[in-house]
């Protein structure tokens, strides 16, 4: 592997070991995504969205290929495959991290890989329903597709 430069070392510790903090209830990750346009949303909701992160947006990679309308990726690209394992790790480590920041609380940490993989997190509520159903998403998790971390388990 070559070295790379430690201000990027830097940057990729905090995706990797993030800074989470409560706000109103809810938990969110420093840096994550703007909760903008999720008033219509639970807290649950609000969450997944704002803590969720596609793996391919923070790397150079080649697993795209531009069509007549869109891009997309190719889940056959050896880049693709090599993001699909960092966000499986990715999303362990959260859930440790959020298991050790917050031990009073329950939450599922998913990973998923549709056309991007992407690796997000709420805090669980006995009010509010979870952000992905395992019964909606067998096969996909039995392809390891999907994966689906609780903590209350």
């Amino acid at each position: 592997m070559s070295k790379v430069h430690i201000k990027t070392a830097i940057g990729l510790l905090n995706i990797v070991w993030p800074e989470f903090g409560e706000v109103n209830g809810a938990i969110f990750r420093k840096g994550g995504t703007r909760v903008v346009g999720t008033e219509d949303m639970d807290t649950t909701g609000r969450e997944a969205f704002a803590n969720h992160q596609h793996i391919l947006d923070l790397f150079q990679h080649k697993a795209y290929k531009t069509g007549d309308t869109e891009d997309f990726y190719i889940p056959s690209h050896p880049d693709f495959i090599a993001a699909c394992e960092f966000g499986k790790k990715l999303a362990t480590i959260w859930f440790s991290k959020l298991r050790q920041d917050f031990p009073h609380h329950r939450f599922r940490v998913y990973y998923t890989q549709d056309d991007n993989p992407i690796v997000r997190f709420h805090r669980v509520r006995d009010d509010e329903p979870f952000w992905l159903s395992e019964a909606d998403h067998r096969q996909a998790i039995t392809d390891g597709k999907v994966m689906v971390l609780d903590s209350g388990r």
